[in-house]
């Protein structure tokens, strides 16, 4: 049987987490207003924000303020919507029921939603229902937007393989077909790719160089390039995509640099590590190639975020040899939404001079960009974006995407999405027998390590992932990365599923 679940759209979901926040670190509080629908679900029509009446210290409990729910039923007398439950936050807590909230059951047909807020940036929201005799709360599922769901080996979906299987955000594809109405000029001459530098040095606090690419391995291969010469070595850590998924195209658009792996942990490449590299690189040495970059990627490939301070101190690192800082920022949303520091923070004023702006990964269809801190290599950097084949003709189609994703905050709405889904799933997994983490959830991905019959069982019942390393076949990890378009309902029944198949197991 499947859990109920409790529907309402992004936009619903978004302004509860809004009020939240700006309660932090008080709980915030207010009410659902929707109907029952068929098969035990529940469709919220609209989110009422209260004042949070309670007596101080609001921090562990809540109260809505009655007259605003005395304001609302007698509104709602004519109509087929009534108030559903209630939402409030956790400050630096958990989102599911506490101590003081099952206290508080009155009402056992109300649902409740909540979200729980760490250090003032809200996290999880997850959906219950109170027992029959009040003395408990049971799961619901979370939908956003009631959306019928994908078949996928006949079971519901729950493809966690890549962020790249996501579909493309509607305002991209909206902005896409507007690009589409007339003739515009070609080869970046169009407004759309023009208007690019002024909006990415606003995003970015500094005036930048732009140059659209339609995938990683070219922004990641003409970035590095611009930035090493052909005798030259690219440092990067033994995980990065420079290292182990371009297929050689980083040596290849350089003319013959080589990349050496670092040592890192968690994906972030060890300090210490980077420093005996160098101090063994024969700088000035004719016969051996010569440090020229640094290739740092965030978020990492195991899903973590360099802090401005641990990216300062790799950057010290890369200045003090000389060598130039490229990023592989395939994920650079889910590092921004995750960290909460600003685009400048986490690049140049960290020291990164060029990075590889990803798109694809988050909402885009196809679109990548090379943003360029560093105004004195641009011009080199401009044949060589051409000789790579990526000044296409019809570039307004890939700046149109990228315009679009920038704008109003969106590609930082998208990446929370996938974050908030990550943390969702990361703390259904916890309670699963067997299962442990192997990094905490910062940005969109998560390594967990589980009993080989429930990775088993989760195959077989239809939940798409990658084993990690793919390498191992006897590994007992698996990488699962949430997407901007994740519903909640589809992190719960896989997290439903390997409980089930642990407990099953047991």
């Amino acid at each position: 049987m499947s859990t109920p679940s409790v529907r309402l759209s992004l936009e619903q979901l978004q302004t509860i987490e809004r009020a939240a926040e700006a309660a932090y670190p008080e709980e915030a509080c207010g009410l659902l207003i929707g109907r029952s629908a068929p098969g035990g679900a529940w469709r919220v029509s609209a989110v009422e924000a209260s004042a949070n009446v309670a007596e101080p210290p609001r921090t562990r409990r809540f109260e809505v303020d009655p007259k605003l729910r005395l304001r609302l039923e007698r509104e709602l007398r004519e109509s087929p919507d009534s108030i559903l439950g209630v939402y409030h936050s956790h400050p630096n807590g958990r989102a599911e029921p506490s101590e003081t909230d099952i206290s508080m059951i009155f009402e056992p047909h109300m649902i409740w939603l909540i979200t729980a807020v760490a250090d003032g940036r809200a996290g999880a929201t997850m959906a219950y229902k109170p027992t029959e005799d009040g003395s408990a709360f049971r799961p619901l599922g979370l939908d956003l937007g009631g959306k019928e769901t994908e078949r996928v080996g006949g079971t519901d979906r729950m493809d966690f393989r890549s962020d790249n299987v996501a579909s493309a955000a509607p305002e991209i594809v909206d902005a896409v077909v507007e690009a589409s109405r007339s003739s515009a000029a070609p080869y970046g001459g169009d407004p759309w790719t023009l208007g690019l530098e002024p909006a990415f040095s606003e995003l970015f606090e500094t005036p930048v160089k732009v140059f659209p690419v339609v995938t990683g391995t070219a922004a990641n291969s003409v970035a590095v390039a611009t930035l090493t010469p052909p005798w030259g070595v690219i440092y990067a850590g033994r995980a990065a995509h420079v290292e182990n998924d371009e297929c050689g195209a980083p040596e290849f658009m350089t003319g013959g640099a080589k990349v050496t792996g670092i040592d890192e942990r968690f994906g972030k490449i060890v300090p210490e590590a980077l420093e005996a590299a160098l101090a063994a690189a024969g700088t000035g040495e004719v016969h051996w190639s010569q440090p020229a970059c640094l290739s740092l990627t965030q978020s990492t490939e195991m899903g973590q975020i360099y802090t401005p301070d641990e990216l300062a101190v790799l950057t010290g690192i890369a200045r003090r040899h000389a060598l130039a800082v490229h990023m592989d920022g395939a994920r650079f949303a889910n590092a921004v939404a995750g960290s909460g520091k600003s685009p400048a923070d986490l690049t140049w004023r960290a020291g990164v001079d060029a990075l590889s702006f990803g798109a694809t990964k988050n909402g885009a269809l196809a679109a990548e960009a090379i943003v360029l801190f560093d105004d004195a290599r641009a011009g080199e950097l401009a044949f060589r974006h051409k000789r790579a084949g990526q000044l296409l003709s019809k570039m307004r189609f890939v700046s149109a995407q990228l315009a679009a994703y920038i704008a109003d905050g969106l590609w930082l709405r998208l990446a929370e999405q996938a974050n908030r889904q990550a943390q969702r799933l990361a703390h259904g997994l916890e309670g699963v027998p067997g299962a442990s983490l192997a990094v905490p959830a910062e940005a969109n991905e998560l390594f967990v390590t589980l009993p080989r019959a429930v990775i088993d069982g989760l195959a077989e019942a239809g939940v798409l992932f990658y084993s990690w390393p793919e390498t191992d076949p006897a590994t007992t990890t698996i990488r699962l990365v949430t997407r901007h378009d994740t519903d909640p309902g589809e992190v719960d029944r896989l997290v439903e599923t390997a409980h089930r198949l642990a407990a099953a197991a047991a």
